[in-house]
């Protein structure tokens, strides 16, 4: 895989972990929309943010992985969504 793939495939994981925790669908232009994909798959999504992993994927990009977590909601991290 080069470079360029590596990139997206680690911008891509990156995203949908942050959506996936956050509950919502980011869009380039316009609001957020919400965005329920089920409990197990929200707590997943925050328990990889918070891991290293986060910061793997994130060295791919050269983005901070701390910038990803300040940037998620604060109650993304400590509540759960309802089903």
């Amino acid at each position: 895989m080069s470079d360029y793939g590596y990139k997206r495939l680690s911008a891509a994981i990156v995203i949908e972990a942050f959506q996936d925790a956050a509950g919502v669908k980011l869009h380039l232009m316009g609001p957020s929309t919400p965005r329920h994909k089920g409990v197990k798959r929200s707590q997943e999504a925050r328990k990889f943010i918070e891991s290293d992993g986060l910061a793997l994927w994130c060295s791919v990009l050269d983005i901070d992985p701390v910038a990803i977590r300040e940037r998620l909601p604060v109650d993304a991290l400590t509540t759960c969504p309802e089903e």
